[in-house]
């Protein structure tokens, strides 16, 4: 597998980690703001959504930024 490739995977991992901490945040609000009869399975993965989307974030802005410096890095080469 060429780097290029690799380069590319951890820019569009870390991209889709983001988006997906987002969407986990906004799922943490909607469900802690809302009131009615839920399973137990959407109030547990509400509160697991709202826990975990920083750690999500912030996993996401390091890959995408290794992808970035590495894409550049081999540019300059």
């Amino acid at each position: 597998m060429k780097t290029s490739h690799i380069n590319r995977y951890i820019f569009f991992t870390g991209l889709i980690t983001i988006v997906l901490s987002v969407l986990m945040f906004l799922f943490g609000i909607q469900m802690f703001t809302s009131s009615g009869n839920f399973s137990k399975f959407t109030i547990k993965l509400s509160e697991f959504s709202f826990g975990f989307w920083l750690p999500f974030l912030i996993i996401g802005f390091i890959l995408l930024i290794i992808g970035i410096i590495l894409t550049i890095y081999k540019s300059n080469k």
